[in-house]
């Protein structure tokens, strides 16, 4: 079984403003990625949201980044804590605009035995859209129990106990990852007509 997680709870210091709520091809961002998610198989997909209220038809997951400033850490294990036991879950942050259901259908096929995949994709690794296995919830309790805020370290935890390996992704896939994090940055999405499914 497929879920999904949204990581809709940073403060946009950068954007100026909410980046979750501007519209990427015709939909809100935090909204689009649930439907890209939702389209390529997730059966359940949660939204962590930093505490705050989105308006929509997805459950909601209040992580409480403002609080504890520990950023998609606390957002990843408010969502897993909810996951079905034996789940795989798609893992999106919400400023990646060029995320597609062809991407997810991509990576699905990497999964293999219960071991979740974490592309790389021009020599980074890209934690923050993969797919990963219900029961890495272990691991983000243990990071973030000892005041971990480096997603890296986590990942690397999971690596070493075979929860997730790397995928190495085509060279044509180096853009795909890009996340907008300025004003300019979208101006930028908007004028290239990313948001297609």
């Amino acid at each position: 079984m497929w879920e999904g997680i949204v990581l809709a709870g940073g403060r946009s210091e950068r954007f100026g403003r909410d980046k979750a709520l501007v519209e990427v091809g015709g939909q809100v961002l935090w909204e689009r990625q649930c439907r890209v998610m939702a389209l390529a198989g997730a059966g359940r997909v949660r939204v962590a949201c930093g505490g705050r209220r989105l308006d929509g038809g997805w459950e909601m997951v209040a992580d409480g980044v403002g609080a504890d400033g520990l950023g998609p850490l606390v957002g990843l294990l408010a969502g897993f804590r909810r996951v079905r036991a034996g789940a795989m879950v798609f893992v999106a942050a919400v400023d990646l605009p060029c995320l597609s259901v062809g991407m997810w259908r991509r990576l699905m096929r990497e999964v293999r035995g219960g071991v979740g995949c974490v592309p790389v994709s021009g020599g980074e690794r890209q934690p923050l859209m993969a797919i990963y296995p219900a029961a890495v919830v272990g691991e983000l309790e243990r990071v973030v129990g000892g005041g971990e805020r480096r997603v890296r370290v986590w990942v690397d935890r999971c690596k070493a106990r075979g929860l997730v390996r790397e995928v190495a992704m085509p060279s044509e896939w180096d853009g795909a990852f890009w996340n907008m994090n300025t004003p300019n940055e979208y101006a930028a999405v908007r004028a290239s007509g990313f948001g297609a499914f």
